[in-house]
């Protein structure tokens, strides 16, 4: 007679949970790359376990808000960049150089390429 309660948390908790799942999947879609910096973000090759992208951002352009998955960065040209992570607002500048490749994990950022080249890189980002 008491299991009521129990069956009452148990279906709060799935709804919770499926809400969530939901509302991680809108976020993910609205912050896509390839949505979002549709001028200089472009899909290589995707599958089952990896989407690998290609970003040329000019000198001097800033990208909106987005988020990447962790993966693995090859970068094409040498740039500078100055990289803004949410939620903690904080922003770092990073010189790259040609053919540098970096494992970085899961991010939100928006990006200014700072440097007088062109931000070329290839993205390899983990489905998993």
């Amino acid at each position: 007679m008491k299991k009521r309660p129990v069956y009452v948390f148990i279906l709060a908790c799935l709804g919770l949970l499926v809400f969530g799942l939901h509302r991680s999947s809108a976020q993910q879609e609205e912050l896509d790359p390839l949505k979002v910096c549709k001028d200089t973000d472009k899909l290589v090759f995707e599958n089952t376990f990896v989407k690998v992208t290609q970003e040329q951002v000019p000198a001097g352009v800033a990208q909106r808000k987005h988020q990447h998955a962790h993966g693995v960065t090859v970068s094409l040209s040498n740039y500078d960049v100055d990289a803004t992570t949410f939620p903690d607002n904080q922003t770092v500048h990073r010189h790259t150089d040609f053919g540098q490749v970096r494992w970085s994990d899961a991010v939100i950022h928006q990006t200014t390429n700072t440097g007088k080249t062109e931000q070329r890189v290839v993205r390899i980002e983990l489905k998993f």
